[in-house]
């Protein structure tokens, strides 16, 4: 799909603010926060998308507090106790009545399309907004046929490249693990530590493995690698920033071109390594 074509398809969910009455609001956003630009933002053959969301917030102990106080003048005016369908009814009244003075919180998570090796990537802290993130987009556009990438078992590798003390070439441990015991289910962290010293070495029991593990790449980022595949806390270093900077720009329009080209081309470059080190 071209992203013209895509943009056309996301503009049927664009956006829009919550209306009186509603808790949420989700939809498409222009990438780059510029109104006259498209939904689909592409350079050098990869696609940048951004769901924005929205949420009003009204927690459930102010709603408990106040249906409290409604249900007990309720039951005093009635002169008997309120039956479960009265209590439902008090409770939505109560909830739409706060509901107005709820604040919003507004979040964005933003999608890379990689089209030349197929990859979508999520920028999201949990799998439950990711997961929201493609019920989004397959809402959008119909279908979305999408899988998680099939690799060999995770812990498996990493125990072994801390026990082994070897890693391939192009990564490097870093000072931060975590280890599960498989007997007790018990964690056991450690931070700021040679994972290569006897004391991380003699942690490493035959019934524990490695669920977690920060690593570097090519000294362009730095991530942490979790047993389920997923790549948390991802910086980029010094390398990348200098290149970036480096890029001669006049407006804030062509610095954002510039900045995520050099990111896509850095993830797509890392993710082809990692991925060829663990897919099946």
């Amino acid at each position: 799909m071209s992203p013209e074509a895509l943009s056309t398809e996301l503009s049927h969910y664009a956006f829009r603010q919550i209306r009186p009455g509603e808790v949420q609001s989700r939809g498409w956003a222009n990438p780059n926060d510029e109104e006259a630009s498209p939904l689909v933002y592409p350079a050098n053959g990869f696609f940048l998308i951004c769901l924005r969301t929205e949420d009003k917030m009204v927690p459930s102990s102010v709603v408990r507090e106040m249906l409290s106080e409604r249900l007990e003048e309720w039951e005093q005016k009635e002169g008997r106790k309120a039956y479960k369908k009265e209590k439902e009814q008090l409770k939505d009244e109560v909830f739409q009545s706060l509901l107005g003075r709820a604040f919003s919180k507004n979040g964005r998570i933003y999608g890379l399309i990689d089209p030349v090796d197929g990859w979508l990537f999520i920028d999201a802290a949990s799998s439950k907004k990711a997961e929201l993130f493609t019920t989004e987009l397959r809402r959008a556009l119909g279908s979305l046929r999408i899988q998680l990438p099939p690799v060999d078992k995770v812990s498996t590798i990493l125990t072994s490249w801390v026990r082994q003390q070897k890693v391939p070439s192009e990564f490097k441990l870093l000072d931060h693990l975590v280890i599960e015991d498989l007997k007790t289910d018990g964690l056991i962290r450690a931070q700021n530590l040679d994972l290569f010293s006897e004391e991380i070495q003699s942690l490493l029991e035959p019934s524990r493995e490695v669920i977690q593990l920060a690593l570097s790449w090519c000294e362009q980022l730095s991530f942490v690698l979790k047993q389920d595949f997923s790549v948390k806390s991802l910086k980029f270093l010094g390398g990348v920033k200098t290149q970036a900077s480096e890029i001669f720009t006049e407006t804030a329009a062509q610095q954002f071109d510039a900045d995520f080209v050099i990111m896509a081309e850095t993830l797509r470059a890392f993710w082809r390594s990692l991925y060829g080190s663990f897919k099946k």
